[in-house]
């Protein structure tokens, strides 16, 4: 009876999914999603500039949900990640992303939320951190 009842709420879904892609409700919210997410990548960058001064490299990436930083050589993001997180401030280390030693100064961040209030604040902090604590 599960069985059945999840094949048929599956069918119904694909038909409801296959609707809105096909009408123009579709075409609507990309373009709505896409200039939002434009205003948050925007506001992420301008948050980084301002915080970090000149002290990274923001490359932004032609499509997907995240800015890729590079840091001073000096700063190892693993260690960054960790002071963060006791801060409750997540980032995305550069060594999650390649087996090469040389990443170890970048991360990843995205911008699927807006960068304003505590988001904003978070930055900030990591700046301090990044610049005040991790030189090796």
């Amino acid at each position: 009876m599960k069985l059945l009842s999840n094949l048929a709420f599956s069918q119904a879904m694909q038909a409801a999914l296959a609707r809105f892609m096909q009408d123009r409700d579709y075409k609507r919210h990309l373009t709505y999603k896409t200039g939002t997410l434009l205003v948050q990548r925007d506001q992420l960058v301008q948050a980084l500039n301002k915080d970090w001064k000149n002290e990274l490299k923001v490359t932004i990436p032609n499509g997907g949900l995240t800015v890729y930083l590079e840091l001073d050589s000096t700063i190892n993001t693993g260690d960054l990640y960790n002071a963060a997180a006791t801060q409750k401030i997540i980032i995305a280390p550069g060594a999650l992303f390649s087996l090469a030693p040389n990443f170890t100064h970048f991360m990843r961040l995205n911008f699927n939320h807006p960068t304003l209030g505590n988001r904003e604040k978070a930055i900030a902090k990591l700046s301090s951190i990044g610049s005040k604590h991790l030189i090796r």
